[in-house]
């Protein structure tokens, strides 16, 4: 135990580059043993190796995932290292802009942003990132995945037998070095489009084809797809440029923590090596007591050193984390009102009923107009979720009606006191 402990102790003054070549990268090692490549693709699994597929069902779970996993790799399912490409609606993505920041230390300076950048998702969540280095002031786009999805996929190989090593959206199989990737995917419910350059997401859309049906998302889509340079177009008929690059090239992988964990066990070894030369150096010292109180003073100098170096990366990059936020939270945070939808959504509810005037103003709505049954109008407001806080604020005058709302979505009184306590 206290071995362990001193090797841990260590292990974390080491610079990243050290600790790697001294206790390992399971990621990296990881991702060198893969041998078999499946992909999930409507309701099938290919094994992008051989082309073979084994048919799902409609609604397949992890655990009928795993058996037809089995049955692809036949006799070779004990010793395969396997990487599962998923469909791109597993995964959520957020565009955010990261100056300043090194490559080292982008996902840790995103993984501090989660709650700002993804408030809907309280739970656990794996995410990867990456960014051209000869472009500082780029958006990064980061791809999240839920911990417990991977660790369900995770133990329902391992149910059967089988060893699940990474996992990533099916979307970046085609990713090459030293090229742009354009395409756009055609599956089901959803429609992804992306953009890699070289290796790099720089583009990544997705929506829901029933949303398309609105004429206002419709358009913003098109706007969106223009921008794309004849993009490849891959659908359920023509999916087959997946299975053309049988190698692991992307820069986005996701390791469930079972995969992770077995393969420190592996690499214990190579730790237990490490302490065996720590504690021989402690034998040493203590061999030569007459000089152990001059190294004493010089390693504790050094680890002090270390320690201040190590820690000035993560320092300069919370204080740009920090002063982002501080320059630019209150623009970027400013509630959006969301005008647009509001008045379509009160055309939708007000129908051939009369309005005449409207009043918006930090999220609150006040409108007064003419109708046979303005208790009609207040129970349809209140039903529906785009509005709150729906009363009559005067009484109403046979037909004549005035009433106050506020938009649901919108809060300027939080906004007020995160920002301008003073004023609020």
């Amino acid at each position: 135990m206290a071995m362990n402990s001193g090797l841990s102790n260590i292990s974390v003054r080491l610079p990243a580059k050290l600790r790697r070549v001294f206790l390992g990268d399971p990621k990296a090692e990881l991702r060198n043993t893969i041998s078999d490549r499946l992909m999930v693709f409507g309701n099938a699994l290919v094994h992008i190796n051989s082309g073979r597929t084994s048919s799902l069902s409609k609604d397949f779970d992890s655990l009928q995932l795993a058996i037809a996993a089995k049955h692809l790799l036949d006799e070779s399912h004990a010793t395969a290292k396997i990487e599962l490409l998923l469909a791109p609606s597993e995964f959520v993505a957020t565009t955010q802009a990261m100056p300043g920041i090194s490559d080292e230390n982008l996902e840790s300076a995103l993984s501090l942003q989660q709650e700002t950048l993804l408030p809907a998702l309280d739970q656990e969540l794996a995410m990867c990132a990456s960014k051209k280095p000869s472009e500082e002031n780029e958006d990064v786009v980061a791809l999240w995945v839920a911990e417990q999805r991977l660790q369900e996929l995770f133990d329902a190989f391992s149910k059967e037998g089988l060893q699940l090593v990474t996992i990533q959206p099916r979307v970046l199989a085609i990713s090459k070095p030293d090229s742009v990737v354009e395409l756009i995917e055609d599956e089901a419910e959803y429609l992804t489009a992306i953009r890699i350059d070289d290796g790099v997401i720089t583009n990544w859309l997705q929506t829901e084809k029933s949303d398309l049906e609105q004429p206002q998302f419709a358009e913003q889509w098109a706007a969106e797809i223009a921008m794309l340079n004849n993009p490849v177009q891959i659908d359920s008929s023509n999916h087959d440029l997946y299975l053309q690059n049988h190698e692991n090239q992307s820069q986005y992988l996701f390791f469930p923590h079972g995969a992770l964990d077995a393969r420190k066990r592996v690499e214990k070894g190579r730790q237990l090596l490490v302490a065996a030369s720590v504690a021989a150096g402690v034998m040493l010292l203590a061999a030569i007591p007459f000089i152990y109180q001059s190294i004493e003073f010089r390693m504790a100098n050094s680890q002090l050193q270390a320690t201040r170096e190590m820690s000035t990366d993560a320092r300069s990059d919370q204080s740009i984390v920090v002063n982002f936020e501080n320059q630019w939270g209150a623009i970027n945070d400013y509630p959006n009102q969301e005008l647009r939808a509001a008045m379509f959504k009160l055309q939708e509810v007000l129908g051939d009923e009369r309005l005449s005037s409207l009043e918006l103003s930090e999220g609150l709505v006040r409108i007064q107009g003419t109708s046979p049954d303005p208790q009609a109008i207040l129970q349809r407001l209140e039903q529906d979720p785009m509005f709150t806080e729906v009363v009559f604020s005067r009484a109403t005058n046979n037909t004549r009606y005035y009433i106050d709302l506020r938009l649901a979505t919108v809060s300027f009184e939080a906004y007020m006191v995160r920002y301008f306590p003073d004023a609020s």
